[in-house]
């Protein structure tokens, strides 16, 4: 596997890659400086910890190992984030090309935020331009208001504390009561507070076309109302 990167990342300085995936030729400059310094880092800190295990040889004692062992540590996680840089890649922001269009059932889980925040929310998942979906208001907490708002939208109603279940679990045990529920080939989350694209779906579902993708996860952006501190 390391033969394989070190043989890619000397092509790639050569220019002798395809360059077919999204933005790889765009990416280069900021991939090769990320390799580079990942290379460099890494051989340092295997120089540094030869070192160091010379020097604890000659000075032996438990703290030395113990010492010895956090370096090391803190190496190995390093490394592993040199990897996960190494192997960094994009996906084209429209998405994959859809084949088919299965059914998205959608879940907005409330707890007790402003109505406002709920409001806008689910007045953004009726703008979503997709189809066929169903939308699951989940409410945790039991506020007739969530429920008027939901009826008055066409979406799909849920309260397991109106139910007479507990409430435990906190939010997992929410969304599983909304599994329980839930018929839809796909599951799209999201909190009170979480406001989504219209084409959030559009862009997210044709990635579980793939072969062993069971999960995605988009790009959050954030706002702060005015006023917020």
């Amino acid at each position: 596997m390391a033969s394989n990167a070190l043989r890619f990342f000397l092509a790639d300085i050569q220019r002798r890659l395809p360059y077919r995936r999204y933005r790889d030729l765009e990416d280069r400059p900021r991939r090769l400086a990320a390799r580079s310094w990942s290379l460099a880092t890494i051989t340092c800190g295997a120089v540094y910890l030869a070192w160091l295990g010379v020097l604890m040889l000659r000075q032996p004692g438990n703290q030395s190992i113990l010492f010895f062992g956090a370096e090391a540590l803190a190496y190995l996680l390093l490394v592993i984030l040199a990897f996960n840089l190494w192997h960094l890649r994009f996906h084209r922001p429209e998405g994959l090309e859809l084949q088919s269009y299965p059914k998205v059932d959608i879940f907005v889980t409330y707890c007790g935020e402003p109505l406002g925040i709920i409001r806008t929310t689910l007045m953004a998942v009726s703008r979503i331009n997709y189809q066929p979906v169903q939308v699951y208001v989940l409410d945790d907490y039991g506020s007739p208001e969530v429920a008027e708002l939901a009826a008055s939208l066409g979406f799909s109603y849920h309260s397991r504390v109106l139910a007479g279940f507990p409430r435990c679990d906190a939010k997992s045990g929410n969304l599983n009561y909304g599994l329980a529920l839930s018929h839809g080939e796909l599951i799209l989350v999201l909190d009170a507070d979480q406001v989504p694209a219209p084409d959030i779906l559009s862009r997210l579902v044709g990635f579980f076309q793939l072969p062993q993708v069971g999960y995605v996860q988009s790009k959050q952006s954030f706002y702060l109302p005015e006023g917020d501190p």
